[in-house]
């Protein structure tokens, strides 16, 4: 219904017949300035009418990493791909429903409706391209928007949600509205190293034959090929043994 109606009635005894009807009057909602008088008594009696719609929006924003030059390591070029998820949780329909991100472009720019109580997980979408500026911080982090047409007030604001990582169970709500509100943010962080093993043949024992008690030496190149400073890196040889046995950051 999305309203609660209901009039209360004062009554009193009657003091010019104390036997005779009661002096009664209908109550009046004083924020309903209709002032509608049935029984013509100079005193207005609205109905209290209590408006139970309630208009709200619920978005959240998936995040998922794309190696888009497909060298397997996290860098500029790469792409962050996010779907939306986005809820009537109100109590009301609502019309002109949009997202918008500040950061990443969002696909389709149109509108859709929704019910109260639908959701919508397959219409918007958003991509963003990192940088090396986003990769030397490590993260990237962003929010997109939803809102809708305000159905109590057309000309008022707007019913709006950030949207919530889904991810992150802080669940911040800082507007209060029982929707989470935590950005997504995204780890750009990628710890990997590389090592290459160098042999090289000695004739130790200088006979010109490659026999027992010649020896192989290696070179071993350790190379940080992620994004993100390692330390404590050592290197181990079931076979021979490795000098020095100290480690190294890289």
């Amino acid at each position: 219904a999305g309203t609660f109606s209901n009039t209360a009635l004062a009554s009193a005894a009657n003091p010019l017949n104390p036997t005779g009807p009661p002096i009664t009057d209908d109550s009046d909602d004083p924020d309903n300035t209709t002032d509608i008088d049935p029984d013509n008594d100079g005193s207005p009696d609205d109905p209290t009418v209590t408006d139970l719609r309630q208009p709200l929006l619920d978005i959240t924003k998936q995040d998922t990493y794309a190696d888009t030059n497909g060298n397997g390591i996290i860098d500029a070029g790469d792409t962050i791909n996010y779907v939306f998820v986005v809820t009537n949780t109100g109590t009301v329909d609502l019309t002109g429903i949009s997202v918008t991100d500040a950061l990443a472009t969002v696909t389709p720019a149109t509108t859709i409706d929704l019910v109260a109580g639908a959701i919508d997980n397959s219409t918007y979408t958003a991509s963003y391209v990192i940088t090396a500026a986003d990769v030397t911080a490590g993260t990237f982090s962003n929010q997109a928007l939803v809102s809708a047409l305000n159905p109590l007030n057309p000309l008022g604001p707007s019913i709006t949600d950030d949207s919530d990582d889904p991810d992150d169970v802080t669940d911040v709500d800082p507007d209060n509205d029982g929707s989470p509100d935590d950005v997504t943010t995204t780890d750009l962080r990628q710890p990997l190293l590389d090592i290459t093993k160098q042999d090289t043949y000695v004739d130790t024992n200088g006979n010109g034959i490659i026999d027992a008690g010649d020896t192989i030496n290696y070179v071993f190149d350790v190379t940080n090929r992620g994004n993100v400073d390692l330390t404590g890196i050592s290197v181990t040889d079931a076979l021979v043994t490795v000098v020095p046995a100290t480690t190294i950051d890289l």
